[in-house]
């Protein structure tokens, strides 16, 4: 955060996006599984939202206030999936700090958002639809909007977030999902 404050000035928007997933069923799961994904996914989005925050609260007491901090989760966060506890808990902590920051963090205009888009291929669940065809092929089946969601599915509620137009939007949980979590059938 230091170096981004010194090379731009301020920092406007950030995007706590980084993670990683492993599977392993609950009672398989070792402490080493558990706690090294909880680094990365948790404590990770946790020291970068705390930096953010810092820097955006410090700015507004100095009379500059606004801002936008998003947190990526998933639909973990409402529904079980097998041999992800630990990436569903990570998520789950993730959208309830989200809820404190927008409270903690709304006097000084500066909005608190979690994502919880549904499965998007990429890299940390393979890249491409040919090295996921199971977890495709399930979606796609559930999923309303015909097709599988990319990373550019995302770049316009991210857009919205991070801009003045969501000014008045904060301490949300959002889904981007093609419609999956809202059909019961």
């Amino acid at each position: 955060m230091s170096a981004a404050v010194a090379e731009f000035g301020r920092v406007d928007c950030v995007v706590a996006n980084a993670g990683t997933a492993t599977l392993a069923p609950f009672e398989e799961m070792t402490s080493d599984i558990w706690h090294n994904l909880l680094a990365i996914n948790l404590h990770g989005a946790f020291y970068t939202c705390r930096e953010a925050s810092r820097h955006m609260k410090a700015r507004a007491e100095a009379g500059d206030p606004g801002g936008s901090i998003i947190l990526n989760g998933s639909l973990t966060v409402f529904g079980g999936a097998p041999g992800l506890a630990h990436y569903a808990a990570a998520k789950g902590a993730l959208n309830s700090m989200s809820k404190t920051l927008a409270v903690e963090l709304g006097r000084h205009s500066v909005r608190v958002n979690t994502i919880c888009p549904g499965y998007i291929v990429t890299e940390l669940g393979g890249d491409d639809e040919g090295g996921t065809a199971g977890i495709v092929a399930a979606t796609q089946a559930r999923t309303p909007i015909p097709g599988i969601g990319r990373p550019e599915d995302l770049q316009g509620i991210v857009v919205y977030l991070a801009s003045d137009r969501s000014r008045y939007h904060s301490g949300d949980t959002i889904t981007l999902d093609g419609g999956m979590m809202a059909q019961l059938y």
